[in-house]
């Protein structure tokens, strides 16, 4: 989990930062009627990017990484504490490994275990992202935006959109597990086999080398002190 906040922070910057960017307070007035049109600040992805470093620096793309870390720690552990619960259950329950939908299943309790615990640091992240840095009023840091949001707006806030993250998380985490699960049972025996022969190429065999050529310079070594050089060990061999 923590190593995922570390991609997942400068994404999900750019994409929230994206989807607020047509909000009302980006509108200029245009043309003699006092008709407003929006901007768009951004033209997508990479000029966001751009933009962001050119401004604040390439750290800015870091804006939240403190509750994406705890986000994922905590999430990600729930993830998969729940699906093999879920799954234990299945196994138990029917006496033999989970069918494809009892996969499905799992993968979607894991989803729910996920979104269900973290969710209130998702928000906490999304507001640090989109906040005006420069602002009098911008949160200090994860702390003060958490303390603030409860005084000033209720804890009910903290889980604006909650419903809505749960139904993608059962469907993403069901297709994720499934997908997971039938990709290993169709290709688990030719990949461990596979990958079996690419670990003795890359690991083992240099580990044999290393030991042969280790032993014969401890023999190269002894015949030196024995008063045979080089050139007389070379001799003997």
């Amino acid at each position: 989990g923590l190593t995922n906040a570390f991609i997942l922070c400068p994404v999900e910057l750019v994409a929230v930062r994206l989807q607020i960017q047509n909000m009302a307070g980006a509108r200029v007035q245009s043309g003699a009627s006092g008709s407003s049109t929006l901007v768009t600040r951004y033209k997508g992805p990479l000029d966001c990017l751009r933009q962001l470093v050119a401004k604040d620096g390439f750290f800015s793309l870091y804006n939240g990484l403190k509750p994406t870390c705890a986000r994922e720690a905590i999430g990600v552990t729930c993830w998969f504490g729940a699906f093999e619960l879920a799954r234990e259950a299945f196994a138990r329950h029917t006496g033999g490994s989970p069918t494809g939908w009892q996969v499905a299943v799992c993968g979607g309790c894991g989803g729910l275990g996920f979104w269900g615990t973290a969710f209130p640091l998702d928000t906490v992240k999304s507001r640090l992202q989109t906040q005006d840095s420069s602002h009098p009023r911008a949160y200090k840091g994860v702390l003060d935006a958490l303390g603030r949001i409860v005084r000033e707006e209720g804890v009910r806030t903290l889980y604006n959109g909650y419903t809505t993250a749960l139904v993608r998380a059962m469907c993403t985490g069901g297709s994720v597990f499934f997908a997971y699960e039938f990709t290993r049972k169709m290709f688990g025996v030719k990949a461990q086999a596979q990958w079996g022969s690419v670990w003795a190429l890359l690991w083992e065999r240099p580990q044999s080398l290393v030991c042969e050529s280790s032993e014969s310079f401890n023999l190269l070594s002894s015949r030196d002190k024995g008063g045979h050089g080089w050139t007389s060990a070379k001799t003997d061999s």
